[in-house]
């Protein structure tokens, strides 16, 4: 399932470790922190304790260097993990209109500086 998912992926993704703040969008109070495993413009990939279902509307807050991205998202996969958690694949549905570009800034961050690691 997730090899099908990173073969189907419109935009490509790079490894990170940001933190994010996820919930699902209509329960406001079951908000947990955890990282990011991975990040493109179309999606990430997280780890979670919880198990979220596929097609389950997320708000999530991503801690991008010294900038919040706040996205909506869309649950395309999870996959149990050995720990008990789960790996959890998101596809990006919104940004707030300056967020987009915030992202965008570490696919050329990688272009122009080899070795720059987020």
């Amino acid at each position: 399932m997730a090899q099908a998912a990173r073969e189907q992926r419109r935009f490509p993704r790079i490894p990170s470790r940001f933190h994010v703040l996820v919930r699902r969008e209509d329960n406001w109070d079951d908000e947990t922190f955890t990282r990011t495993e991975d990040v493109g413009l179309g999606g990430c990939l997280f780890s979670h304790p919880k198990r979220f279902e596929a097609g389950d509307r997320l708000f999530m807050a991503i801690a991008v260097r010294e900038r919040i991205v706040e996205v909506g998202a869309r649950v395309v996969y999870v996959l149990a993990r050995e720990d008990g958690g789960f790996d959890t694949g998101v596809e990006f549905t919104h940004f707030r209109p300056a967020d987009r570009p915030v992202l965008a800034e570490l696919f050329v961050d990688l272009e122009t500086r080899p070795g720059v690691t987020t």
